[in-house]
């Protein structure tokens, strides 16, 4: 059997020392040790807190930091505080943590596994009341809607005040058909020397000088 004496490791526990063929590795220190004193606890491991992972919020900026059980927890706030930290984002971090399902008589807390958006109303629920039926879902209006419903009351009013322009303004060919129809009265009026003209005398001085001019032909 002597060349099979590479084969494995011993435990490394002192009152073990047994050849195992498939040692085990502990996750804390890294050490080989039998099947019987691989666990942290079997062997008194002094880095069985090393891979102890916690967390703590901040309190300016109500980031949550992950820590060691090892390390130095006021340590890891100043550093946190010098390099990461965001105080403006308190206010916002805060009323996402208070968010509760609008839905009435539930005050379910929404967190990141126990909120659902609806695809179809875009409101923000528990996932119990995720279903359409559970909860209040009435779509948003579409932007196409909401730009018309802005502009139907202008549209109409410049109508209305199109159309009240229209009838009190008279169209430019009737304005200019009227003012050259009463132009040559209006011209008459105001000529001293046709003041008095008589129509119908003029009218008779024309057929007369017409049918002069018939029969010296």
């Amino acid at each position: 059997m002597a060349h099979d004496s590479h084969i494995g490791e011993h435990c490394f526990l002192d009152i073990c020392r047994q050849r195992d063929f498939l040692p085990f590795t502990c996750t804390a220190c890294a050490r080989k040790f039998c099947i019987a004193h691989f666990k942290p606890e079997a062997h008194g491991c002094p880095s069985t807190g090393s891979n102890d992972k916690r967390a703590f919020s901040c309190p300016l900026c109500l980031e949550t930091i992950a820590y060691y059980a090892n390390d130095d927890i006021e340590m890891v706030f100043n550093q946190h505080s010098q390099t990461t930290c965001k105080p403006h984002l308190y206010s916002a971090r805060d009323a996402a943590r208070k968010q509760v399902c609008p839905v009435p008589r539930c005050r379910e807390k929404l967190t990141v596994v126990n909120s659902y958006v609806c695809k179809k109303c875009r409101t923000k629920v528990c996932v119990k009341h995720r279903f359409e039926s559970d909860h209040d879902c009435q779509p948003p209006p579409s932007m196409a809607s909401q730009a018309l419903s802005w502009l139907m009351p202008s549209s109409s009013s410049s109508s209305s005040s199109a159309s009240a322009k229209a009838k009190a303004k008279p169209s430019g060919t009737a304005a200019s058909a009227s003012s050259s129809a009463a132009g040559p009265l209006q011209s008459r009026k105001k000529d001293p020397q046709i003041r008095n003209f008589d129509v119908a005398a003029e009218l008779r001085a024309t057929a007369h000088r017409r049918q002069q001019q018939r029969e010296g032909a």
